[in-house]
């Protein structure tokens, strides 16, 4: 997501998109370390320049050095604090390391001076559903959503809070939404399809389960939930196959290997009456593998780029 498509510029020192990178001698293609330490010693010689902090602290955080980075922003922000993607990368660098109070308030700093941010608005609510405020969540994906409603991360998370919460219906519409914005979209379908299981719509499950495991055949959970599907509806023999299907594309996954053994014996005791087996019993059904929390914390344009003026 680019951020001049979102109307959001930086604050006070910005300028030119290279002015930062050439200023200081560097050149595209540079190495992180040498880019580094070429905004280092910019920094040293501008010790003012919000901008060379800022510059700084993003080629540390792509390095790795969280911490240092972390010290070069809020050095920026000390110098300019209407430094919009300086707190941006500010909050990104503090939800890295697991600082999600930290994360929260950079964030909020963000969307205040530019409230079109779309990405400072998604990890807000991706922070904001991880401390468990619900309400907060949703109204920041609602804020991502409203400056890029394309967003396929925006609409699921959104649709996990509304589930998470007892309200599979508008969890449903949400869902549907990301597929139409992107119709491979594997989690979109995975979890429109475990909401319908929850809502007890099982036969209208099939359709979306068997989309995400046709898009990503090694998708275990899909192949699991599908196999719940079709165990519920008594068909056996399907069911069979994709918990099969589960434990192939994970060996680890010891409750579809339950599953499969189950449905087997079932299919069995089906046989030995003179069926065809899908008059068994539902041996090893298992629950519905949620599919939440999904994406994570927005890693675009505005984070690890050296070259922002």
């Amino acid at each position: 997501m680019d951020m001049e498509d979102q109307g959001c510029t930086a604050g006070g020192n910005g300028g030119g998109l290279f002015a930062g990178l050439f200023a200081c001698g560097c050149q595209p293609g540079d190495s992180p370390s040498l880019l580094a330490d070429k905004y280092r010693e910019e920094a040293k010689l501008s010790p003012n320049s919000a901008v060379s902090h800022y510059n700084l602290g993003s080629t540390l955080q792509e390095r790795g050095k969280v911490s240092e980075a972390i010290m070069c922003y809020l050095s920026a922000i000390a110098l300019d604090p209407t430094y919009s993607e300086a707190h941006y990368n500010l909050g990104s660098a503090y939800q890295s390391m697991g600082d999600l109070k930290s994360a929260l308030r950079s964030y909020q700093s963000c969307v205040k001076l530019v409230p079109g941010h779309a990405q400072a608005w998604y990890n807000l609510g991706y922070v904001m559903q991880d401390l468990g405020d619900v309400k907060g969540g949703i109204r920041s994906f609602k804020m991502a959503i409203k400056w890029d409603p394309v967003d396929v991360d925006s609409h699921l998370n959104l649709g996990n809070l509304y589930r998470g919460g007892g309200e599979p219906s508008k969890a449903v519409a949400c869902y549907r939404r990301a597929i139409e914005c992107c119709g491979n979209s594997v989690m979109g379908h995975y979890n429109l399809g475990s909401a319908y299981q929850e809502m007890g719509m099982v036969e209208k499950s099939l359709g979306p389960l068997g989309r995400a495991v046709s898009l990503d055949p090694d998708y275990a959970d899909a192949h699991f939930n599908l196999g719940i599907s079709f165990q519920e509806l008594g068909r056996y023999g399907e069911a069979l196959t994709c918990y099969r299907n589960a434990y192939r594309a994970d060996p680890t996954f010891e409750e579809a290997r339950g599953a499969m053994r189950g449905v087997e014996k079932a299919i069995k005791r089906g046989a030995k009456k003179g069926g065809t087996g899908d008059e068994g019993e539902e041996g090893g059904k298992e629950n519905v593998r949620n599919g939440l929390n999904v994406g994570g914390r927005k890693e675009g344009r505005e984070f690890g780029d050296p070259l922002r003026g």
